[in-house]
């Protein structure tokens, strides 16, 4: 059995993260803020949805974000659980 080792794929495959990191950087939005009308698909149909999710959420626990999070948190991951399972 040969074994090869984590740092041997990353030193193999550096280059191709790099670039992914520098395309991937040029994504951000910079310090608007998200509302209904902001351009770009990811922040109209995701991030704003998200927001509103967490907000109402929030509202829900008496105001505790911390936890809201957690349970979107955990909603998401039970909703991704069969893809992630063999």
């Amino acid at each position: 059995m040969d074994r090869t080792s984590v740092f041997t794929f990353a030193k193999k495959y550096s280059f191709v993260g790099l670039i992914l990191i520098i395309f991937l950087a040029g994504c951000g939005s910079g310090n608007e803020p998200v509302d209904a009308e902001t351009e770009g698909f990811f922040n109209h149909y995701f991030v704003y949805n998200f927001s509103l999710l967490i907000k109402g959420l929030a509202s829900f626990f008496n105001g505790s974000y911390g936890l809201s999070i957690i349970t979107i948190t955990l909603i998401i991951r039970l909703a991704v659980m069969p893809f992630m399972l063999k």
